[in-house]
């Protein structure tokens, strides 16, 4: 059995079967959906951006839940999410709503479908968030996490880290990316740090601009490597480093992720080889450090390093 979405004249969203549809759902699956539309349109498109999110769905379920996505990504751009009161979820402008609304697939009803309607429910989905928001222990944060924890993952500065020993001048790599959305697959897409601000500058959307400047100026305080890589604007572009640059970039980890901040540093590339480790160190989370985790990678890599300095 399968199920698709149909838009009624007064722009609704109802669930309806569909024996056409692809992939084929299970009886717990198109129970769970049926019953989320049935509280509210909005209940509805919250569920598909939260535990739907990695889920095959058929199109029309999918082109939905593209767009409670959206709101989910502008929630996460916010510079912080600690006051709720201060949180805004910007919408599409008319341009990208009538895009959307000619992009969507063939549905009962698509000829209701315009950029008012879409509008309305970003707008009716807005504030069913907030409220969700506020009745949840922790904010924002605890909201997203309860609703898909990927979604802790978007909005975030990254700092990676790779290897390559076929370069003996300039054997490391460093770029900076930031988390901008979810996609399609449910999966966190990375878009490198510079090509991030000219969209948002280009666009002058303030709010998504601010959440991405804002963990890297707070690592700025906090790491003088950071600081001299804003200051020079290097950190907006791929640099290639010596050993003893990635040397202080792994030195800086353990004392710059002491801070309440949402970067994250990634180490990749070709690693020395550890049974039983993840060769992967990531510091994502406010005040946890990294040097103190036994074992971490970054410490590894330090002595490593220390070594063939």
């Amino acid at each position: 059995m399968s199920l698709s979405i149909a838009l009624s004249p007064g722009g609704h969203l109802v669930v309806q079967p569909d024996d056409q549809a692809e992939p084929k759902l299970s009886q717990a699956t198109v129970a769970h959906l049926g019953e989320a539309f049935s509280v509210s349109t909005t209940r509805g498109l919250e569920t598909r951006a939260s535990e739907f999110l990695h889920e095959p769905l058929p199109p029309t379920f999918v082109f939905w839940r593209g767009f409670a996505q959206r709101l989910f990504a502008a929630l996460c751009h916010n510079s912080s999410l600690e006051n709720a009161s201060t949180i805004v979820i910007s919408r599409p402008v008319e341009t990208e709503l009538t895009a959307m609304a000619e992009s969507a697939p063939p549905m009962t009803g698509l000829e209701y479908l315009n950029s008012a309607i879409l509008r309305r429910l970003w707008d009716e989905l807005d504030a069913h968030v907030h409220a969700a928001i506020g009745r949840t222990p922790g904010g924002a944060a605890a909201y997203l996490k309860k609703c898909n924890p990927t979604w802790n993952a978007v909005g975030r500065a990254t700092f990676h880290l790779a290897e390559n020993k076929r370069n003996r001048a300039y054997p490391f790599g460093f770029l900076a990316t930031y988390t901008n959305r979810v996609s399609e697959q449910g999966k966190v897409q990375h878009v490198p740090l510079g090509q991030a601000l000219e969209e948002y500058v280009g666009a002058k959307n303030r709010t998504t601009l601010a959440a991405l400047l804002s963990p890297v100026q707070s690592a700025a305080e906090q790491s003088k490597l950071a600081r001299e890589l804003l200051d020079s604007r290097a950190i907006f572009h791929p640099q290639v480093w010596r050993r003893d640059q990635a040397f202080a970039f792994l030195q800086n980890i353990p004392s710059s992720s002491k801070a309440a901040w949402s970067s994250a540093f990634r180490i990749g590339g070709r690693r020395p080889v550890h049974r039983g480790r993840k060769p992967v160190c990531e510091s994502a989370r406010p005040r946890e450090t990294c040097s103190a985790r036994k074992g971490c990678w970054i410490s590894r890599w330090i002595c490593r390093l220390r070594a063939n300095r």
